[in-house]
């Protein structure tokens, strides 16, 4: 009880923090989740940018 006891959360308040936060809760599902979105996220783009430049040079070409 003495490492865990309220004197430690004065010193750190920080750690009482960190045990509600989603990426300290479920680390794994965190980690894996997060380059899924990156890449919806980059194919998304990537997907406005070719139909931007397809249109563009359509119209250049016509």
């Amino acid at each position: 009880m003495s490492h865990f006891g309220k004197p430690d959360l004065k010193k750190r308040p920080e750690d009482r923090d960190r045990i509600r936060t989603r990426g300290y809760t479920l680390p794994n599902l965190f980690i894996f989740i997060t380059p899924l979105n990156i890449n919806n996220l980059l194919g998304l783009l990537l997907y406005k940018v070719s139909l931007k430049t397809s249109f563009t040079l359509s119209l250049l070409t016509n």
